[in-house]
């Protein structure tokens, strides 16, 4: 989706590309972000965040660059902290793949607090898969459980994937089941030190193929082997 940019208004992003298209309400972060295959029709609410404790929400810039779609919401007196969305447009024509990755980043001027953020991604009827780093990259410690990707097929030609970054795998607990067409889980939660940022990093992709082992292994690596955005 290299040739792919965001158009903003007040109060929706939009993007489109060969496969479909996505939306995504930057004064509403709790509200998902959308994919929608333009081949199904089948729509993914692909992730919402929920910051805790509870958060005004209040923007303090949003703005487009190039593939990137970047909201600040700011630490308000009723806030423990600040946090920022960087929205990337991603994809492989090659794989017929397409999607976000999503920055998370937390900041607070308070010395008490230990914020998170709870996510949520929906695809119904469809359960999902998970995935570990080593069943992903050769040569990984198999010791590492937490989740690194979730998979799940809503059609026999079709595929979403969600991805963590390797470093961020140990700050992200996931709460549901595979079975659950609800995946929830929270990022962060551990003390955070006053002006220290902490930041998590994630990939959402639509798939419109039948997708084989190693290739997903490739979409992995070459997540995890990425460069970050210039705002991270």
């Amino acid at each position: 989706m290299s040739d792919s940019t965001w158009t903003l208004d007040e109060s929706l992003a939009t993007a489109s590309s060969p496969f479909g298209s996505l939306r995504v309400d930057p004064l509403k972060p709790s509200q998902p972000l959308e994919l929608l295959s333009a081949r199904t029709g089948i729509k993914w609410s692909a992730i919402a965040l929920k910051p805790q404790p509870p958060h005004s929400q209040q923007i303090e810039e949003a703005y487009v660059r190039d593939q990137d779609l970047i909201v600040r919401y700011r630490e308000t007196p009723d806030d423990q902290f600040s946090f920022q969305l960087n929205w990337r447009l991603v994809g492989s024509e090659s794989m017929a793949a397409w999607g976000v990755e999503l920055w998370v980043s937390i900041q607070t001027s308070r010395l008490d607090t230990a914020p998170s953020i709870e996510l949520r991604s929906d695809l119904p009827d469809a359960p999902w898969q998970v995935l570990r780093h080593h069943e992903l990259v050769v040569g990984a410690d198999e010791q590492t459980l937490s989740a690194a990707a979730l998979v799940a097929a809503p059609h026999p030609s079709l595929a979403c994937v969600w991805m963590i970054e390797p470093g961020d795998q140990s700050q992200f607990q996931l709460h549901s089941q595979p079975t659950d067409s609800t995946q929830s889980g929270k990022l962060f939660g551990a003390f955070l030190e006053k002006g220290v940022i902490r930041r998590g990093r994630m990939r959402f992709l639509m798939i419109e193929s039948e997708l084989q082992d190693h290739q997903f292994a490739e979409l992995y690596n070459d997540f995890i082997t990425s460069p970050l955005p210039l705002t991270a």
